[in-house]
Formats: structure tokens, C-alpha cells, sequence
């Protein structure tokens, strides 16, 4: 098997040797081109090896790895992140990460996700797919909604709108300035007009606006925790759709 260039990013130093010996251990065909503990360090080793792998810790020495990786936009390499904390998902995501783990490391989930980077095709051209995808959400995303209330009428933008609920054949609008609507409307009927808006059915009972996401914790389906503090449960059979949702939305936040 070919071997894979690979950094390892974490500023913990015995957390480190402890990976890069499970690394080694596991797998020899990977070969640890740098240790880093500083986002100055990882940079550095980036430009200089080339690696096909990133192992990233959340926050490194001086500044949030979060924060400063986008610049590597059009990447050439995986990034898998190796995090002590289950909050740091939804930023994983965003960064179309290829795996998240979370220790203490379960063996059989590294084991799957080395294995997903040897056969997944070039990052490089999915992610000008998901450019395009992020250009037409930053057009759309100020598109006025107009509702018919008890009141009258009311026009909202998409930006304005946390996530709707379900109430027998009603839907109550949970909007940023902390008010609700209530509108004579199925859920059904909003998710059928909002589902190109970056808006997603997590449950039966719940669409949220994906730009209102705070982060996601894993779980059986995983739980989203919104920007008002609410607490969304996603269903297991949405999971999967909704990842793949916040990554393809994960570009848009480069381009402002």
C-alpha cells in the first residue's frame, strides 16, 4: 500500500505521543511528517510535506485552529479531527472535515476513517461543487417570506427565522428577535417551500434554518443547539442528510 504523508496537530503534548504511537501502531503505512502544537507550526508543515492527512486537535497554542484553517480552502488534504469534546462537531463539519473523533479513541472508528481517506476521490473537486452550492445560498438567503396571521400579514426574511414547529395543523415561527407567529399553515407546506433555502426537516415536529446553528452534538441522531439556545432532537434517519447538509452549506461562511 502506498504510504500517506499525515501531520498531527494537537498541543497537548502527552495526548500527542499517545496518538502518534497508536498511529503508528496501526497503521505503518502512514508517515508522521511534523508534530505541531502552534497553527503557525501547522501552517508551515502544510506548505512544506504536502500531507494527504491532517489529525486535528480543535484548539491549538495562540489561536482556535477553527478560525485560521479556511485559508486552506482549495486543500489538497483530509482533515480528520481528534477532539476531547463532543461541541466541536458542528465546526468539523464546516470544515469538511472527513471524520470526527472523540476520545478516548475507539480503534474501530480510526481504523474507518483512514480507511475512507485512502478511498475517497480528490477533496479538490468536490469542493468547487460545494463553491457554487455557497454562491447561490448567499443570493438567496435575504428571500422575503410572506405569512397570513390572525393580524394580517407579515413579511419575513429567511435570516430572520430560527426554526418552526409544528402545532396540529399550525406552524409557530421561533424568529432572531425572539418572537413567535403563529401561522394556519402545515410544517409540511413550509418545508416544501423553504427546503432549497437551506432549511431542514430534523423531526416530525421541527425545521430549523441551518445559517442559525450554534453546533451539533453526536448522539443516536444527535441533537442541534440553535443560536437562541434551543435544543433540536434530529432523527436517525435524517442524520445522515442533515451532515451532508451543513457541509455543503460549510463554504458559504469563507465567502463573507
Amino acid at each position: 500500500m502506498e504510504r500517506l504523508r499525515a501531520i498531527i496537530a494537537e498541543k497537548d503534548s502527552p495526548s500527542r505521543r499517545e496518538f502518534e504511537n497508536l498511529l503508528k501502531t496501526l497503521h505503518p503505512n502512514i508517515e508522521i511528517k511534523a508534530l505541531c502544537t502552534s497553527s503557525e507550526e501547522v501552517e508551515d508543515a502544510i506548505k512544506s510535506f504536502k500531507p494527504e492527512i491532517v489529525f486535528l486537535n480543535g484548539c491549538l497554542e495562540e489561536k482556535e485552529t477553527f478560525d485560521w484553517l479556511p485559508q486552506f480552502y482549495e486543500r489538497e488534504f483530509e482533515i480528520i479531527v481528534v477532539s476531547d469534546h463532543a461541541n466541536e462537531a458542528l465546526q468539523a463539519i464546516r470544515l469538511n472535515a472527513l471524520d470526527y473523533l472523540i476520545r478516548p479513541i475507539v480503534i474501530e472508528e480510526l481504523k474507518e476513517a483512514i480507511k475512507k481517506c485512502i478511498e475517497k476521490p480528490s477533496i479538490a473537486g468536490i469542493q468547487r461543487q460545494f463553491y457554487m452550492f455557497a454562491k447561490t445560498m448567499e443570493m438567496t438567503e435575504d428571500k422575503i417570506l410572506a405569512l397570513s396571521t390572525a393580524k394580517g400579514y407579515e413579511f419575513l426574511k429567511l435570516s430572520e427565522i430560527i426554526r418552526c414547529e409544528a402545532s396540529e395543523n399550525y406552524t409557530i415561527f421561533h424568529l432572531v428577535n425572539e418572537t413567535k407567529l403563529l401561522v394556519s399553515k402545515t410544517l409540511l407546506h413550509f418545508e416544501e417551500e423553504l427546503s432549497n433555502y437551506s432549511f431542514f426537516r430534523t423531526h416530525q415536529s421541527h425545521l430549523v434554518n441551518l445559517r442559525k446553528v450554534k453546533s451539533y452534538k453526536k448522539g443516536d441522531g444527535g441533537t442541534l443547539t440553535m443560536e437562541c439556545g434551543s435544543l433540536i432532537e434530529v432523527s436517525r434517519r435524517k442524520k445522515e442528510k442533515l451532515l451532508e447538509a451543513l457541509s455543503g452549506m460549510s463554504l458559504n461562511s469563507f465567502l463573507k
